[in-house]
């Protein structure tokens, strides 16, 4: 080996050698650092960026579900003498439980079940005809402590919301979502929506009643209250537009309902809503919400005892197809629908049938006015 060789192999060996020792010092150090959880540079707080349906929320997953955790034993079940279940949600320390005018329809007292099946009777002690919104006494509630409600929010789309509630009976269940609009006006009969938060969090029937929360903070912001396309758009009553009123209630007071934004009108999309209402309420064997749609002239003609005894039978209809054709002052609408119902010697009969339905306007409330085959 001549010499002009020897000393670029010895600088080669020296970079080597210190290579691997600085990758063993550094290899040691960072060791250090990965078990104690700390920083050369600063202490690092080990913190997670939550999802919640598209909003990312830099808070740990823990606080997300201790805001769950938290509020929880606050949401509880409501049940109509009928079976027709919905939620609910302890606002204050009277005992007083916000839910949906619709889960309670013209109960006096429904059944409340907490999330520890722990069962009382509740008295409705104030009950909206336009807005969907009532208050539910329980003596022994209480002294309890409630939800915190945020009662400033004025919403903003992108926001990450939680709905909680009861979807189909499955008590303490929660979905995550955003605000997808604001200031929705729209008519279900016979309650009208104004300035309602769109959602994107699922609410499926026994939801409705239940607490929106902010997802951020674990305050309610609204009662969650409909649904649009099966379960995939929801919509929310803001709770700073109904405070004055469920707060009245509670407080023995009974004021005129806000007045709407919303001014009913004839068209030929939500009279068809309605007779899809009207069916669904029979297929859930809901008949005082069925009854509660027909007109004045219409009931006066036929008990509730008479109208309820007529749909006994009917174990469920399905809508096949629905026209309607607007009028000067009514809307007829035509629906064929196949019924399944159950005879008078056990058996099954499925039949299918056209049914013209007259919708008409009545103290500013969409009507199913006649009905004709």
């Amino acid at each position: 080996m001549t010499n002009r060789w020897i000393k670029p192999i010895l600088i080669t060996i020296f970079i080597v050698v210190s290579a691997l020792t600085g990758f063993s010092f550094l290899g040691q150090m960072f060791e250090q650092y990965q078990g104690t959880g700390s920083s050369a540079l600063a202490p690092m707080v080990e913190r997670e960026t939550v999802e919640v349906a598209g909003t990312m929320i830099t808070e740990s997953r823990v606080d997300l579900k201790e805001i769950i955790r938290n509020n929880q034993s606050k949401v509880v079940q409501i049940e109509r003498e009928d079976g027709e279940l919905g939620s609910g949600f302890l606002y204050n320390d009277q005992g007083d439980i916000i839910t949906n005018a619709h889960i309670v329809g013209d109960a006096s007292t429904v059944l409340v079940r907490m999330p520890d099946t722990q069962t009382y009777y509740g008295t409705v002690i104030g009950v909206g005809e336009v807005v969907d919104v009532a208050v539910v006494r329980v003596q022994e509630l209480v002294n309890l402590e409630p939800m915190s409600i945020a009662f400033e929010y004025g919403g903003e789309v992108g926001d990450g919301v939680i709905a909680m509630g009861s979807p189909r009976g499955y008590q303490n269940t929660v979905s995550t979502g955003i605000i997808s609009a604001l200031n929705r006006d729209f008519s279900l009969p016979p309650f009208q929506f104004d300035k309602a938060y769109q959602i994107s969090a699922p609410i499926a029937p026994g939801s409705s009643g239940g607490p929106l929360l902010l997802a951020t903070t674990g305050e309610v912001i609204g009662i969650n209250s409909a649904a649009y396309q099966g379960e995939v758009i929801g919509f929310s009553i803001p709770i700073r537009n109904i405070w004055s009123l469920v707060t009245a209630w509670s407080q023995g007071e009974y004021p005129d309902e806000p007045i709407s934004y919303y001014r009913m009108n004839l068209n030929e999309e939500e009279a068809s809503y309605l007779v899809h209402y009207f069916y669904e309420s029979i297929s859930n064997y809901d008949y005082v919400t069925a009854y509660s749609l027909l007109g004045s002239e219409w009931q006066s003609s036929v008990s509730y005892d008479a109208f309820r005894a007529q749909y006994q039978t009917t174990l469920a209809v399905d809508i096949i197809d629905t026209r309607a054709m607007i009028g000067d002052d009514v809307i007829t609408v035509t629906a064929e629908v196949e019924v399944l119902q159950l005879a008078e010697n056990g058996e099954f009969i499925e039949n299918i049938q056209k049914i013209m339905y007259e919708v008409g306007i009545e103290n500013d409330r969409m009507k199913l006015l006649m009905v004709s085959e």
